[in-house]
């Protein structure tokens, strides 16, 4: 079901390799888009992370969020 009849704010953010940080590789990662997702800009927002070692900097983030629940867990003890 459908809750509203209208387009409402999209954003989209991906990962890429250094070679997208040209703004050329940029426009070719997120085309379409505007086409997709019609309307003003504050309405749809496109993001681009790049990050040199990504599966290490993935394993350490979530390291650090195992690490903040445990210790959410263990302060309601």
């Amino acid at each position: 079901a459908t809750l509203w009849e209208e387009k409402r704010a999209y954003r989209v953010a991906v990962t890429g390799k250094d070679a997208h940080l040209k703004k050329k590789a940029q426009i070719k990662l997120f085309e379409g888009f505007d086409v997709a997702v019609g309307g003003d800009l504050n309405k749809r927002r496109s993001a681009l992370l790049v990050v040199k070692q990504l599966r290490p900097w993935m394993d350490s983030l979530a390291d650090m969020a195992l690490a903040h629940l445990v210790s959410l867990e263990n302060s309601e003890s």
